[in-house]
């Protein structure tokens, strides 16, 4: 079993080598689900970006394939509180945060989280590095000062974690380049994991086991389709066998276990 914890798809192409366009999402299904390969995905909405699968596309292709696809809403923290509910009441089943207002641990976002944990709702946070867009790519809704990787650190998941302890945070992309210091948050806080999907080197993976942090709190993602999953997938498993000496039982959190257990805790 293997579950992608960081799945995007988009309307159109944009600049990836491989597309990940929602009308080709039955070719997309069949190179990429099935026996040996991936068997679910959280997709994450993001309108943000123009050309970039939105909270109603995702839901689409989530009614298709119930079974494969889980749908993260995009919380749009600029909003009131209210949207919150809202993505709740349309079907998802968690949220994806990129672009805040202000920096995530900021208090004046706090009744987000509030709302989020009362519901039972995971958030995957987009943490460390952020690309600028140019703005023929970006919403007009969205500023450059909202693309500040300040905006973005990691450390800020630490404050929410402690006022929510029940919301479940996914510090996507491990933070990097804070990924040490996204490990040690996880480490401290039983409610915080991190997803390996895109910018962790193998040498950054290693550091980050190497803090001591639980395989229990550790997501495999790929953020599709900026990397390939399977590609993905093949690589980390030769790293944790040949080069980590990871175990089968530690393997099969990070591919899938932990991800199952979040949102099956969580329906509980």
């Amino acid at each position: 079993m293997i579950v992608d914890a960081h799945f995007h798809l988009f309307k159109e192409f944009y600049q990836y080598q491989y597309v990940g366009l929602t009308k080709d999402i039955d070719r997309i299904v069949s190179r990429l689900f099935g026996k040996g390969k991936l068997e679910q995905a959280w997709v994450l909405a993001f309108p943000g970006i123009r050309q970039e699968a939105g909270n109603e596309d995702v839901l689409e292709v989530a009614r298709r394939y119930p079974d494969l696809f889980v749908p993260f809403g995009y919380l749009d923290l600029r909003k009131s509180t209210g949207v919150v509910e809202q993505l709740k009441e349309s079907g998802f089943v968690g949220l994806k945060s990129i672009f805040p207002p202000y920096p995530y641990g900021d208090e004046r976002l706090f009744p987000f989280y509030e709302k989020a944990e009362a519901l039972r709702m995971p958030i995957l946070f987009h943490t460390g590095r952020c690309g600028i867009f140019p703005p023929y790519v970006l919403s007009d809704e969205f500023s450059l000062a909202s693309q500040s990787t300040a905006y973005h650190n990691p450390r800020a998941t630490s404050a929410i974690a402690d006022e929510f302890p029940e919301l479940r945070i996914i510090i996507g992309h491990s933070g990097c380049p804070w990924h040490l210091e996204a490990a040690e948050i996880c480490k401290t806080h039983r409610n915080v994991y991190m997803d390996i999907s895109a910018y962790p080197s193998e040498q950054d993976l290693r550091d980050i086991l190497a803090t001591g942090i639980s395989t229990s709190q550790v997501l495999f993602g790929s953020d599709f389709p900026v990397c390939h999953p399977l590609e993905r997938l093949y690589r980390w498993e030769v790293v944790f066998t040949h080069f980590y000496r990871l175990g089968e039982d530690d393997q099969r959190k990070i591919f899938a276990e932990n991800a199952q257990r979040i949102l099956s805790e969580l329906r509980s």
